[in-house]
């Protein structure tokens, strides 16, 4: 079909970004990180909730699995944006180890399912937590797996981990 744009209005943008806030007990004093591509939909509406929030955004000029890491660590990112390859890349570098992710304490990943063994292999390095956002241009979140779900499923428990998780509030 021909491309059509999706409208967002200034108030739905700004009902998304409390989402986000509630959501994952955003505070001001944290840094975002957003590997995403800036034109799309998550980089765009989780850098608006970063500015909401009166955090801090550290933009990057693009994932380099080299360099931002180190980016990641010398900013002081405490909120990370990734996809699951992204995270299971990072899990085959030889600097993978506790020091890893720096003082990042949130990663949220979207686009794909994570995987039970990848989440367990970050798990055993990474001491924060992990949260899933699941949903469309027109309205995100729509469906989350919180920071409990997670660790649910690293404790043996996934039937959740196997979905796209609950209603966002």
């Amino acid at each position: 079909g021909r491309p059509k744009g999706a409208v967002l209005s200034q108030r739905s943008t700004y009902l998304r970004g409390l989402k986000f806030i509630a959501e994952f007990a955003l505070v001001e004093s944290d840094v975002f990180h957003i590997t995403s591509p800036m034109f799309h939909v998550s980089s765009i509406n989780l850098t608006f909730t970063g500015i909401l929030r009166g955090a801090t955004i550290a933009i990057n000029s693009q994932f380099d699995l080299a360099r931002t890491p180190e980016f990641v660590r010398k900013r002081g990112v405490t909120f990370l944006l990734v996809v699951p390859t992204t995270l299971a890349m990072m899990t085959e570098r030889p600097d993978f180890g506790p020091d890893y992710f720096g003082k990042v304490r949130l990663i949220m990943y979207t686009a794909a399912p994570m995987n039970a063994t990848l989440l367990r292999r970050l798990m055993e390095v990474y001491r924060g937590d992990f949260v899933q956002s699941f949903g469309q241009t027109e309205d995100l979140p729509q469906a989350i797996l919180s920071a409990a779900d997670h660790r649910a499923a690293f404790e043996g428990e996934t039937p959740r981990l196997a979905s796209i998780g609950r209603a966002a509030v």
